[in-house]
């Protein structure tokens, strides 16, 4: 099973008041030695190696699960990326504790790219991209992935306190901030 990233709907209204506009800093150049030059195309990239470039990147608590799936900080907020078999990489992020009907979500997708919104089965909101590796990739597609999804999360974070409505508080989480198990949809 690998881990997945929940924020409660505090932290997403701590959030809004950030700017939309998210400044990522340059990496320390600390991982060096285990990340891949920029403009080198491989088919696929270890956990290691994604370690070291989020790493680079500047992103905080970067770690690896026992199955090769990565979670990070941004911004005060948790992210999950996941790296499949062939290659392909997603990111996650989700949020516990916000109410928001679907045909509201399908708002999101018919009128953003790069990114999709749903529902999960707890009916929890996600937001998640896909980066192919069919014809390769380079670190510099992984770093630009990763910000462009940054800025799809904070747009997104708008989207719903637009849109959506907090949970009553017999339904919302009372942790607040949740980290739970759950596998992303594999398809």
């Amino acid at each position: 099973m690998q881990a997945v990233c929940r924020i409660g709907v505090a932290w997403l209204l701590a959030a809004s008041q950030l700017a939309c506009v998210i400044a990522l800093p340059g990496g320390s150049g600390a991982d060096a030695a285990q990340a891949p030059p920029s403009g080198e195309w491989v088919e696929r990239y270890s956990a290691a190696e994604l370690a070291a470039i989020l790493r680079q990147e500047g992103y905080g608590s970067v770690s690896v699960d026992e199955n090769g799936n990565l979670q990070f900080r941004a911004n005060g907020m948790r992210y999950a990326l996941y790296l499949y078999e062939d290659g392909d990489l997603q990111l996650y992020f989700g949020l516990t504790g916000v109410s928001i009907d679907p045909e509201t979500l399908n708002e999101w997708n018919r009128t953003r790219r790069l990114s999709r919104a749903y529902l999960d089965q707890q009916r929890d909101v996600v937001l998640e991209a896909d980066l192919l590796a069919n014809a390769g990739i380079t670190r510099t597609m992984v770093a630009e992935f990763v910000r462009v999804f940054l800025q799809s999360t904070a747009l997104f974070q708008r989207f719903l306190l637009e849109h959506g409505e907090p949970l009553p508080a017999d339904q919302a989480d009372p942790a607040g901030q949740q980290a739970r198990v759950a596998a992303p949809p594999r398809g």
